[in-house]
């Protein structure tokens, strides 16, 4: 059976998952503050980790994202919530430490290499879903038609509860030349293995 990491899970235990929390609550398996490193895992532990509401409370999103980088396995899917800027639900919480738009995650993507030099770690982002505040979820599907569009510019018209994103774990030591195709101009297809 593949595992899955229930991270950061508070109360909310999973069954069939390790849940880790830096508190020992009922059902917590895994005691461990998420700004200590490393994780208390083995490198590729996890094919699974769910992440809600919880990389806002950390210091360092770059080392957090290094770090379940490596404790997944190449392929594992990173099921991440979190509370959009400029909403009351980012900044009214006085524990969060990190803010996040729509575009945060392109900066640990292999497509946007303007944005990806900052850090080691590697994602693709499968999915992205803004939710909107529980009042005006009836907009939810019409908001993620053009979501770029009205984050950038219509935010405090409709201002974003959250967003829901899927990553993918891509691991640079396992991305190689395709053997069966030829290079051209600086061109190299890759094959992920």
């Amino acid at each position: 059976m593949e595992k899955r990491l229930n991270l950061g899970c508070g109360i909310n235990i999973e069954k069939g998952s390790v849940n880790l929390d830096m508190y020992k609550l009922k059902g917590v398996d895994v005691v461990h503050n998420l700004n200590d490193y490393p994780y208390p895992f083995k490198d590729n532990t996890f094919k699974e980790v769910f992440a809600g509401n919880i990389l806002e409370h950390l210091d360092d999103l770059d080392k957090v994202l290094e770090e379940l980088s490596r404790i997944c396995k190449n392929g594992a899917t990173l099921d991440i919530i979190v509370p959009l800027a400029p909403t009351m639900f980012a900044f009214s919480d006085p524990t969060h430490k990190l803010f996040f738009t729509y575009r945060t995650f392109e900066y640990f993507t292999e497509e946007e290499k303007s944005l990806n030099h900052y850090t080691k770690s590697r994602f693709k982002i499968l999915s992205r879903k803004i939710n909107l505040h529980n009042r005006l979820t009836f907009l939810n599907s019409l908001i993620n038609l053009a979501p770029k569009i009205i984050t950038e510019f219509f935010s405090q018209l409709l201002p974003p509860s959250f967003l829901e994103i899927k990553l993918v774990v891509v691991k640079q030591n396992e991305i190689l030349p395709h053997p069966k195709r030829k290079l051209y101009k600086g061109y190299t297809p890759y094959l992920i293995v």
